[in-house]
């Protein structure tokens, strides 16, 4: 018996718009098309993995947030992008033997970790 995998993460958030700007316009996810209409939100793809945004009137306490970490394959590309899109990136190194991970925010205030192998 094992996980086999991530499904979806599930994040909060309180302007949809904003949250689709920046997860389809921004990091690229693309929007699915077999999310049930059953509250206000969306469902993402991010590789092999599901994003689902969904619709809170009240934004989370910060320490509630949601924290997502995914590997990318040009982190540097992917900073200037992100820099490109005005989005403030702190860059981390935890020991010369991890990767360097890019550490930033979505317009909700959740946090975002891209790690590169």
């Amino acid at each position: 018996m094992k996980i086999e995998g991530l499904h979806h993460v599930a994040v909060e958030v309180t302007d949809l718009d904003a949250a689709l700007a920046f997860y389809v316009g921004v990091l690229g996810m693309r929007i699915r098309d077999d999310r049930p209409d059953v509250s206000a939100g969306a469902w993402l793809d991010a590789g092999d993995d599901q994003v689902h945004l969904v619709v809170s009137e009240q934004p989370p306490p910060a320490r509630r947030r949601a924290h997502m970490a995914f590997y990318v394959d040009d982190l540097d590309s992917w900073i200037t992008r992100l820099e490109n899109h005005a989005v403030a990136v702190r860059q981390l190194v935890l020991t010369p033997a991890s990767p360097r991970q890019a550490l930033f925010t979505d317009p909700a205030g959740n946090r975002i970790e891209f790690t590169q192998r």
